[in-house]
């Protein structure tokens, strides 16, 4: 007979993944609050320390950006790293162009003009 839900679980257990390096940009989601449908699952977040007992094997301690709050011991599995280039792409692709009145807009400027310019 086939089980109707296997292709639900993990069919073995991969242990927890090394911890990232401290500095390393995440993101970070909640288990608890996603399965319970709270909108703030997922936050930005810097990995901060790493737990020293071999029971938090795997596991970071973050500082959200937006709160500053520590959150400790979390599994890798519930972390995505952001890459440094995906953060910066918009202001790479951003166009460098003056205003009218010549001023030069930084890249930051210039890229909220452009798409500006695109929703318009």
């Amino acid at each position: 007979m086939i089980e109707p839900f296997r292709h639900l679980t993990n069919p073995t257990p991969t242990g927890l993944g090394p911890a990232l390096p401290i500095g390393t940009y995440v993101l970070y989601r909640d288990v608890d609050r996603y399965l319970a449908g709270h909108s703030d699952h997922t936050r930005a977040c810097r990995v901060i320390d790493h737990p020293a007992d071999h029971l938090t094997a795997g596991c970071s301690s973050l500082l959200d950006l937006r709160t500053q709050e520590q959150i400790v011991s979390v599994p890798v599995e519930f972390l995505r790293v952001l890459d440094p280039a995906e953060i910066m792409h918009d202001i790479d692709i951003a166009p460098l162009r003056t205003l009218d009145s010549g001023q030069t807009l930084s890249a930051a400027g210039a890229w909220l003009a452009a798409h500006r310019r695109e929703t318009n």
